[in-house]
């Protein structure tokens, strides 16, 4: 029996371009007519992984070959970013400091002016003056608060992602993937994680959602957007957010299901990729952290202080991306890019143009050989090939930072005699 093959996607908005160019050039390797459901037995995604891992798999109208071929989805990311995170454009959208200021002094003087013309004297005028300039300083800050920021409901609609959504995936439903996916939420009915799989929708008619309400759900990022809302088959409504706020990278959430429906699977016979969205390293240890202040709720959340939610996304993704290599002697791809490119919504098409020439230039075109080893590991469908044990080697050599727990485990097997998955001997 051929080992089974794993296909995990990080979550990481915008940034999404690059697993999915990265997948574009895996089956460009493996041949003109490969696509990804050709490579791999299984997917699980996240948030945008999520979105793509459907994308990959819903039927064209043949049933055999998928609708969307991985440079398909390459285009949906360049062409629909902005639609998913649109840029603001009105007025009030763009209210800025300089629109604060002057809405302050034309306040002021508005004040003094109605005082002069009624005649008081100049205390009180100041005085008018001083208050009206306080009363537009305030209007004008809570527009900008309003407008300008997220502190008081989700940064976009829903219009955007759920129309792109519809567009693609219409009412195709989980149990008609060409090849079993899974996706990952957090329910807010049940303050529990939600697995939407194919496996569980071909179990049960009132697990079969439609792809466009899963990849809704897994994506549906708290600040970003208002949570997803769903109408199971049943009649339950759902309210889901991002899976990402504790499996941006789903590694071990899709092996349980697995787990759960491969009675026969044998752990040992994994043949686990995962593809990131991107790595932007910053400095270990900046003496600044210990005078960064902003320690309420609002300073964690914030995106320009603490990043309590980004901070909570890239560690999981670490522990398990970490784990998996130990474990499963998982093949990490994850791109080191400039931290310009780091924002999960940036989304405007020039950006987007850059961020994949980005890819294709600092990674892709430096490391086909790296990427020709993942093909011929797939290929081989045997994870102790000589084919699987160079990609392993080369991907290390790649990023060695992300083998950290590996090298742990090492040291732990050299003093206390630990004993060593087989694959990291």
């Amino acid at each position: 029996m051929d080992d089974l093959r794993v296909l995990v996607i990080n979550g990481g908005g915008v940034r999404g371009i690059i697993p999915a160019r990265i997948l574009q050039e895996l089956t460009t390797i493996a041949g003109k007519e490969k696509n990804v459901t050709d490579l791999f037995d299984y997917i699980i995604g996240t948030s945008i992984g999520g979105i793509e891992a459907a994308a990959l798999t819903i039927p064209s109208e043949d049933g055999e070959n998928p609708k969307y071929t991985t440079k398909d989805v390459v285009d949906i990311m360049l062409n629909d970013a902005q639609v998913i995170f649109p840029t603001k454009t009105s007025t009030l959208d763009t209210y800025s400091n300089e629109a604060i200021l002057s809405t302050t002094v034309i306040s002021g003087m508005t004040g003094a002016g109605a005082c002069w013309l009624y005649g008081t004297g100049k205390i009180a005028m100041l005085a008018a003056g001083v208050s009206a300039g306080l009363v537009g300083f305030t209007i004008a800050g809570l527009a900008h608060a309003y407008y300008n920021t997220n502190l008081f409901s989700a940064k976009y609609s829903r219009d955007g992602i759920d129309g792109m959504l519809e567009k693609h995936f219409g009412n195709a439903t989980l149990s008609e993937t060409l090849i079993p996916i899974s996706t990952v939420s957090y329910s807010l009915n049940f303050d529990a994680p939600k697995i939407w799989s194919t496996y569980k929708a071909k179990l049960n008619p009132n697990e079969d959602y439609y792809l466009k309400d899963a990849a809704g759900a897994t994506s549906a990022a708290p600040t970003y957007f208002p949570p997803k809302v769903t109408v199971s088959p049943s009649g339950f409504t759902h309210y889901d957010v991002d899976g990402g706020i504790f499996a941006n990278s789903p590694t071990f959430l899709g092996i349980t299901e697995l787990l759960r429906n491969e009675r026969s699977l044998d752990l040992q016979k994994l043949i686990v990729v995962s593809i990131g969205t991107g790595k932007f390293l910053k400095k270990v240890y900046d003496p600044s952290v210990n005078h960064l202040g902003g320690d309420g709720q609002i300073g964690w959340i914030s995106p320009n202080a603490h990043d309590l939610i980004g901070k909570m996304m890239k560690g999981t993704e670490n522990v398990d991306v970490s784990e998996a290599n130990h474990i499963f002697g998982a093949l990490r791809i994850n791109p080191k890019l400039e931290e310009k490119f780091a924002p999960l919504d940036k989304s405007s098409p020039e950006h987007m143009k850059e961020f994949l020439e980005a890819v294709e230039n600092v990674f892709i075109s430096d490391h086909r050989g790296m990427l020709k080893h993942v093909v011929d590991c797939l290929e081989s469908k045997n994870v102790k090939s000589v084919s699987c044990a160079k990609a392993r080697d080369t991907l290390k050599d790649y990023a060695p930072e992300e083998h950290a727990l590996d090298t742990m485990y090492h040291l732990l097997h050299e003093k206390f005699e630990i004993p060593l998955n087989e694959y990291n001997e």
